[in-house]
């Protein structure tokens, strides 16, 4: 069965340059989705928005408040509409702030599939003191860092969760 996938990412250059790195993350990432949307967190030049809108024509350009959180939820909310999340099987929510796939990301999906999980992220990372890993402390302590996370179909629309104003 085919995994019905939306992707949100968020971009942010203080000179609205979009690198290299970034076309090719979303040359990869583009071929699992099913719909991209992109939001732009402040500017975007001539040349980044040419590269973007080779993956999709949603590209949407706000003010830079609120940081992903805020885009992310300025995207679902305004511009597709919270109802329409219920249209897809999986949520990916990314932003610019990583480099890769150093494996293709159809990879990382054909794995997941398999797993029984309500979300995921691609890394994960113990807690730190002074900069050092607590390697005891990693077993039971750990966290996704959402640069990159899907939420799985039963986890987009909760109920009980409150869309609130950043």
């Amino acid at each position: 069965m085919h995994c019905k996938r939306l992707g949100v990412f968020v971009f942010y250059d203080k000179d609205g340059i979009v690198d290299g790195y970034i076309d090719y993350l979303l040359n990869d990432l583009s071929n699992c989705l099913d719909k991209l949307i992109i939001v732009c967190n402040g500017a975007l030049n001539e040349q980044g928005e040419q590269v973007f809108l080779k993956y999709t024509n949603d590209v949407f350009l706000r003010e830079n408040v609120g940081f992903d959180a805020a885009a992310w939820q300025y995207v679902l909310i305004e511009k597709l509409g919270i109802e329409h999340l219920d249209d897809y099987d999986e949520l990916v929510l990314l932003n610019d702030t990583f480099y890769g796939p150093f494996y293709s990301f159809a990879e990382v999906f054909e794995q997941m599939k398999e797993k029984d999980v309500d979300f995921w992220g691609i890394t994960i990372h113990g807690k730190t003191f002074d900069g050092w890993i607590i390697e005891e402390i990693i077993l039971n302590l750990f966290g996704i860092v959402f640069f990159f996370v899907v939420l799985a179909e039963n986890r987009i629309v909760v109920p009980e969760f409150n869309i609130v104003e950043l």
